[in-house]
């Protein structure tokens, strides 16, 4: 299945093509996983979280009889967001702390980051240090396709300033912005409902451009 499929928002057709390839002769074990994992990417563009769950535990469990493997392991960071979304933080909470460490491969690694905030998006506070947010929000700046992590940085920097006397919030609107001027075809409000709420409440104090590109369907999502 061609990836484009999913970032156009041709979730039918890419669901087709799916069941088709589920229902082959002797399907690789690797690549029924594939397909749940992607089943459960389609799930979460619908809004159909629950479903998206079922997809991705299916997918792991395969995975796990393949052996550790990226895949897998990105596939259990989309399992804690997707709890999260669920309203299950403190499932979603024990989910990502079996995972031990931080991943040192700069792709898991920016996965586990994004799936750490936004549980603590989902419980209402952190605990991380100016320098944790910083590494982060540096590493999302980084990167063309930061939007999800941006925002969740900005969320981040926004809590600790309001913890203090004298916040200064300067630095949040400004990753907020690059958060929304990096968003297009990321999905935000329907990948992370929860944080894309938090952005359009604080969008006018951060003065985001009212002309930001938008994702394919959003319209109908927001």
């Amino acid at each position: 299945m061609r990836p484009c499929l999913l970032v156009h928002d041709r979730l039918d057709e890419a669901e087709a093509i799916l069941r088709a390839l589920s229902k082959g002769f002797r399907v690789p074990r690797r690549l029924k996983a594939l397909i749940e994992q992607n089943l459960g990417a389609i799930s979460v563009r619908r809004c159909d979280y629950e479903t998206a769950l079922g997809h991705q535990r299916a997918a792991l469990k395969l995975y796990a009889r393949l052996g550790r493997s990226p895949l897998g392991v990105s596939v259990s960071y989309g399992e804690v967001v997707t709890l999260v979304n669920l309203d299950r933080v403190g499932e979603a909470r024990q989910r990502l702390e079996q995972h031990k460490t931080v991943p040192k491969g700069d792709f898991l690694r920016l996965l586990h980051w994004a799936a750490e905030l936004y549980v603590c998006l989902g419980e209402g506070e952190h605990r991380l240090s100016d320098d944790e947010l910083h590494e982060r929000s540096r590493a999302a700046l980084g990167m063309t396709s930061g939007s999800a992590l941006l925002g969740l940085c900005a969320w981040a920097q926004h809590y600790a300033q309001q913890q203090l006397k004298e916040p200064d919030l300067d630095q949040a609107w400004h990753v907020l912005r690059e958060s929304y001027d990096r968003r297009s075809g990321a999905a935000l409000p329907r990948a992370l409902p929860k944080l894309w709420i938090w952005m359009e409440a604080h969008r006018q104090e951060a003065e985001v451009p009212d002309d930001e590109p938008g994702e394919p369907g959003e319209d109908d999502q927001e």
